[in-house]
């Protein structure tokens, strides 16, 4: 009997463990690339850099209407979001003026996805937690209203039941 109940406390313990590190882990992914991630300038700063001939290479993303891109004797790598239905129109304007253009056709990640549904996965691992708990109490969470009280001692210094 012990013995099942110290190996289900090493398991809760282990599981803690590990989806801690998976916690962590997921969390340093998002802090890098959150830190790696592209300066955004506005739609307009981007069209005025295209036709002064400042843009060198651009990546339209086919997933959202983002363009990543470079300027000439930058390195930096800066981002802008067009608007919807803009995108024969972005297109364009990097062909006509002879830009490297790359397409970015790999859908989201696991990653995206995980990240997106991470809420829902901590407030469903709360909500079990808390029912496990109440189902191994045997009901004792529900007992405060049958406790006894306290009667004061005839002498006044003590306590007792």
């Amino acid at each position: 009997m012990e013995n099942k109940k110290e190996n289900k406390s090493n398991n809760r313990s282990f599981l803690l463990y590990v989806g801690l590190g998976l916690l962590i882990f997921f969390g340093v992914q998002q802090y890098n690339s959150t830190v790696n991630s592209p300066e955004s300038k506005s739609f307009t700063i981007f069209k005025n850099d295209i036709q002064s001939g400042n843009v060198s290479e651009a990546t339209i993303k086919e997933q959202s209407n983002l363009v990543e891109f470079k300027l000439n004797n930058d390195d930096t790598i800066y981002q802008t979001e067009y608007p919807e239905g803009f995108e024969g129109e972005v297109f364009q304007l990097l062909v006509d003026q002879d830009i490297i253009l790359n397409t970015d056709t790999e859908p989201a990640g696991f990653q995206d996805y995980f990240f997106a549904f991470l809420p829902w996965l901590f407030l469903a691992a709360f909500m079990f937690y808390m029912f496990s708990q109440v189902r191994s109490n045997g009901n004792q969470i529900m007992q405060f209203g049958k406790s006894k009280a306290k009667e004061l001692d005839e002498d006044c210094r003590s306590w007792s039941k």
